[in-house]
């Protein structure tokens, strides 16, 4: 008898994190979809519980860390005993990956958000973790990813190809369309740009707040996000007398309506996977300026032309932005994003990558009772 597919996907927490934001959005997209899905987190909430939709069951293992989270997880994963588990990041799909062995009778799909070339040399143990990407990562029912250049970088690493899918990250066009309930610009004349990510390094926010000091005093920059860097972005954007021009606006629930009103999306990332940000900047139908280096960004160029930019280093990202016009924005532009990219779409795609062979032929998404 043929039932609703199961999926458990599990993260270090709901805490802001363009993997995690993603993986929800592809959970949610499935639950629409008909799937039946578990999100299990290791060490409590964050601010992104509050995207889950409330047909998903949360549950939290309680534990600090994840490399103390094993027998839990464990557990936890036995008495769910779902069809498809989903993990990110890396250092939790190698402890999953180790813990195979008591999770028999599920697919596990591990999903690489970075490139492994930015954030190898950012491990503590970097030697230990790039043997972890050849030994282990061939265990996994599949390795996913939000980018053709992210794939490339696994094989490299001596994954096999085969087992390597690129899975778009998913966006809901609806949901960010409606939630652009106004448009927001700063007043008066000249351009204005939005940038928005977590206050890291990866980011580049520090290039991007000394990039200003060169564009024409009527240019205005929100930048929305949280992180460690905060203090030292405050303390520059000071120090460079931005402070009338650049607003640190932290979370804000309603940044889609700056990203509608904006001349000008921009990502300053010195690595990426595939930006969330940038795919809900074309949702909502706002140009986006790139750094061609950060990840998968310049392969969404091919998919969504003219609405994207892309420049080679901070000197280009400079002239680029110093070229824009500012021009009044009364409401929120057509969106620029590929269909592919639509949640609906890469539900569809990530069942075809998980239940290849098992799906039901019956209506909706399904494994049959010999599968399990």
């Amino acid at each position: 008898m043929d039932r609703s597919t199961s999926l458990c996907c599990v993260l270090p927490s709901l805490a802001g994190g363009g993997a995690e934001r993603a993986c929800i959005n592809l959970c949610n997209a499935l639950t629409a979809a008909g799937w039946q899905v578990t999100i299990v987190t290791v060490h409590g909430g964050g601010q992104l519980a509050d995207l889950v939709s409330p047909d998903i069951e949360h549950r939290d293992l309680g534990a600090r860390r994840v490399a103390s989270s094993a027998m839990r997880m464990v557990r936890m994963l036995r008495q769910l005993n779902a069809d498809v588990i989903l993990s990110t990041p890396a250092h939790l799909n190698m402890l999953l990956l180790i813990c195979m062995r008591w999770l028999k009778s599920a697919r596990l799909l591990v999903r690489e958000a970075n490139t492994p070339s930015a954030t190898l040399p950012l491990q503590p143990s970097a030697r230990l973790f790039r043997r972890g990407y050849a030994k282990l990562y061939p265990r996994a029912y599949r390795v996913i990813c939000p980018a053709e250049r992210v794939a490339a970088e696994l094989r490299d690493l001596g994954i096999p190809g085969e087992l390597v899918k690129v899975l778009p990250n998913p966006v809901d066009v609806g949901a960010v369309r409606e939630g652009v309930t106004v448009v927001n610009r700063t007043p008066g004349d000249g351009v204005r740009l939005v940038a928005a990510g977590r206050l890291t390094a990866q980011k580049g926010f520090d290039a991007l707040l000394r990039i200003m000091t060169a564009l024409p005093e009527t240019t205005h920059l929100e930048l929305f996000g949280e992180g460690p860097e905060r203090a030292r972005l405050q303390a520059l954007l000071d120090s460079l007398g931005l402070r009338a021009r650049v607003r640190l606006r932290g979370f804000a629930a309603d940044w889609w309506s700056w990203v509608a009103g904006a001349d000008a999306f921009v990502l300053s990332s010195r690595w990426e996977g595939m930006p969330n940000v940038v795919l809900e900047s074309l949702a909502c139908g706002t140009p986006v300026v790139a750094l061609r280096g950060a990840g998968g960004v310049a392969e969404l160029g091919v998919r969504s032309p003219g609405a994207l930019v892309l420049v080679d280093d901070d000197e280009q990202l400079a002239r680029h932005l110093a070229s824009l016009v500012g021009a009044p924005v009364e409401a929120a532009r057509a969106s620029q994003l590929a269909e592919e990219y639509e949640s609906h779409s890469v539900a569809r795609q990530f069942s075809e990558i998980a239940l290849a062979g098992t799906i039901s032929q019956g209506a909706g998404p399904g494994v049959s009772a010999a599968s399990k």
